[in-house]
């Protein structure tokens, strides 16, 4: 039984009963030999347990990993018992006669495969076959790689800490940076930080793209109005980004930049080109990545048409619609669809003039300044010299008197309550308070929440044809705020009747 137990790798150990010793003629041993010079027995060598020949080592090294480690795992259990057999017979041999056995090899694991145990997403998925010493090693070594690269992290960061605290108390500055001067060349205007920063949570206007703008940045990166933004995914706490709408606007401290179509061609080339290069210096995969090349072709295609001037108004809307769409919507870039819409705004901006030819708007549009006295009546019984004066276009039926859409009362128009220097809240006849408000500061009709009202559609309703930017103003009630009609559909308030006149008066 010895002897095939130490054949077998997994052979379970027997108590051996004591082998009786039979008592035998002694041999004479001649005078002349010395027994105590007799030679030892030559010792046995150890049996393999695990690599018995070159063949099944040969099968051992093709396993899976999966394989390798389940047979190192049962490799390994069968060792603790051997190991605790001759723990026990050392402790009390007459209790545990059996001494135990050699223990057996493991099947080798390959330092590559090593390498892909220490990835914990690999790790996971051999958890249950991995043996104990091979899961000690593992976690050993990831603990000392760990804490070797904290301690290389942290060396230099005091290294670079003690450089930057020496170039912050001096405040040094860097002068390698500046350019040589050549007469007839600009030389593009550096992006600061923070407009990168902004980017990746809103969108940045293309006004503050303009040199000038660009310019004020940087001169006054540290006063300029910011807000906390909310947590992008991935991130724990928000970052202070530029205050786009109050830069846009103005404040006290900081100059207003302008809408976004509040530019001119030769501005609006201009802050693309900055853009452009902007949005360049954000591509992954380069200056010739497929980010950059979508803002190259977009850019251009506008720049390539022959009337890109003469037609700039009809197509600048065009240009903030696909340059929104790509923010919210990424496509590749379709010249085709280009074309069709470039054509298409063309075709609408010609509609569109020509039917406020036919039809003079009560308004001003955004292109020409409101005039203080636009619906101010004449002295001649409140009513103006020509058609542009009147709530609505002359014809065949009767004239209606003017009457204003903030009060609803007859004989004058809203711009009256621009001039009047009134703090009063206005009211209706019936004296409840009106609904919109005065904004003497913009001589505009306003909404509680500050939004202006379209004049031109409380008048016409959805037949109006109104020259401001989708969203730039109220399509609302100006009496009840109501979304559903216009003012003057009376549908919330009484149409007032004018007062009866003798004939001859």
């Amino acid at each position: 039984m010895a002897g095939i137990d130490e054949n077998l790798d997994d052979q379970p150990q027997f108590p051996q009963a004591p082998i009786p010793v039979i008592p035998q003629a002694q041999a004479a041993v001649p005078p002349d030999v010395d027994m105590h010079v007799i030679p030892p027995q030559a010792a046995q060598p150890r049996a393999r347990r695990t690599h018995k020949d070159n063949f099944i080592s040969s099968l051992l090294s093709k396993l899976s990993l999966r394989e390798k480690l389940s047979k190192n795992k049962e490799i390994e259990d069968l060792n603790k018992i051997r190991e605790m057999k001759k723990f026990n017979h050392h402790m009390d041999a007459v209790a545990h006669p059996d001494a135990g056995s050699e223990t057996a090899s493991f099947i080798t694991i390959d330092e590559a495969d090593l390498k892909d145990l220490k990835d914990p997403s690999i790790l996971a998925r051999f958890l249950n076959s991995i043996p104990d010493y091979l899961l000690i090693r593992i976690t050993r070594e990831t603990r000392a790689d760990k804490e070797d690269r904290e301690k290389r992290k942290l060396d230099e960061l005091n290294s670079h800490m003690s450089d930057l605290s020496q170039d912050a108390k001096r405040r040094r500055m860097d002068g390698s940076k500046a350019a040589k001067r050549i007469i007839g060349t600009q030389r593009d205007i550096e992006f600061s930080d923070i407009l990168f920063t902004t980017n990746a949570h809103v969108p940045i206007p293309l006004p503050f793209f303009r040199n000038e703008n660009l310019r004020y940045i940087i001169d006054h990166a540290a006063t300029l109005p910011t807000t906390k933004s909310n947590p992008l995914p991935g991130e724990t706490k928000g970052q202070f980004i530029l205050n786009i709408s109050d830069m846009t606007r103005g404040t006290k401290s900081c100059k207003g930049f302008g809408e976004e179509l509040s530019l001119d061609f030769g501005e609006w080339s201009e802050a693309a080109q900055n853009c452009f290069r902007f949005h360049q210096m954000q591509d992954k995969d380069g200056d010739t990545g497929p980010y950059a090349t979508w803002w190259s072709s977009h850019f251009n295609f506008f720049n390539a048409q022959e009337d890109k001037i003469s037609q700039f108004n009809a197509w600048k809307d065009l240009e903030l619609k696909l340059r929104r769409e790509y923010r919210t919507e990424p496509t590749k870039f379709d010249i085709n669809h280009y074309v069709m819409k470039y054509e298409a705004a063309k075709t609408t901006y010609e509609l569109k003039l020509l039917i406020e030819k036919q039809n003079p708007p009560l308004v001003p549009t955004k292109d020409v300044p409101p005039r203080k006295d636009f619906f101010r009546p004449s002295s001649r019984g409140g009513k103006g010299s020509g058609d542009h004066h009147l709530p609505f276009p002359q014809g065949s039926r009767q004239r209606h008197p003017v009457c204003c859409i903030l009060c609803g009362e007859l004989e004058h128009a809203v711009s009256k309550h621009y001039s009047d220097g009134s703090t009063a809240a206005t009211k209706f006849a019936d004296g409840k308070p009106t609904w919109a408000k005065i904004s003497n500061s913009r001589d505009s009709l306003s909404a509680p929440n500050g939004k202006e009202v379209c004049i031109n559609y409380n008048i016409r309703g959805s037949s109006a044809v109104c020259s401001h930017a989708d969203g730039a103003r109220a399509h609302l009630c100006s009496f009840c705020g109501s979304k559903s009609h216009h003012a003057f559909a009376w549908v919330c308030r009484v149409r007032p009747q004018p007062a009866r006149t003798t004939e001859g008066h």
